[in-house]
Formats: structure tokens, C-alpha cells, sequence
């Protein structure tokens, strides 16, 4: 699971992330053992991703569209190739329109730059629709 914060600090050209970005995951939920009736629920997840800047083209090489081409492929083949990836287990309470969940997540493939730990991690989301 990636650090947030890291991104924005040592993206210093760039303080809004990438130019290419993907995100897949999956998430199998069910009822506690015994507590079908509980708002709890148990979860595992898998999450997969990447974010990209586009690839410039460097001082002396020519600006146009097969430069521009090139480093729209290059960095589409880079955010595929070397995505970030974790999986975890966790509890989830669900009381619309608000899901908290406690999570136990781990890191199975990063970068070097994605500031990675694993560990317990707490979440509230909002439904808004």
C-alpha cells in the first residue's frame, strides 16, 4: 500500500501526480462466522495500479507529433509493464451512506519511489450517488 503524501513530495515538478494512471482491484466480502445478521463484514482485496508521467522528449530531439506519439507509447508501456500491487484482509462496517473498514495490507510489487509499508490501515468512505 503506497504512501499518499510520498507521491506529491517527490514529484516536484508535477504536485498534481501523473499524466497516465490505471487501477483494477478485486474484493470478495462475506458474513462473519456465526454473525450473518451483523453489519460487519469480512473482506480480502487485491489492488493493482500505476501512475505515470508522460515521457518528455529530452533537449535536442525533435518536438512534433512522432515525439509526442513516442512518449505517449513509452509511458502507457512503462504504467503496464511495472504496476504497484497489494492484497489484505479486513473488516468492514456498512452503515449507509458511510463504510469503514480496517485493513491488514502488504505490498506484493512497488517501485522504489512508491513508499511502501504494510500494516494496519483505517479507511471511511462516503457514498455520495
Amino acid at each position: 500500500m503506497a504512501r499518499l503524501l510520498l507521491c506529491f513530495l517527490l514529484h516536484t515538478a508535477d504536485s498534481l501526480g501523473g499524466d497516465v494512471f490505471w487501477a483494477a482491484g478485486a474484493s470478495l466480502i462475506t458474513h462473519l462466522p456465526r454473525k450473518p445478521h451483523w453489519p460487519v463484514k469480512a473482506h480480502a482485496f487485491l489492488n493493482a495500479g500505476q501512475l505515470e508521467s508522460l515521457h518528455r522528449p529530452h533537449q535536442g530531439e525533435r518536438d512534433g507529433r512522432g515525439a509526442a506519439s513516442s512518449a505517449l507509447q513509452s509511458s502507457i508501456a512503462a504504467a503496464l509493464t511495472q504496476p504497484s500491487v497489494s492484497a489484505g484482509v479486513g473488516l468492514i462496517y456498512h452503515f449507509d451512506p458511510v463504510r469503514v473498514e480496517l485493513n491488514f495490507g502488504v505490498p506484493l510489487a512497488a517501485r522504489a519511489s512508491d513508499g511502501t509499508r504494510k500494516g494496519v490501515q483505517i479507511g471511511i468512505g462516503l457514498e455520495f450517488l
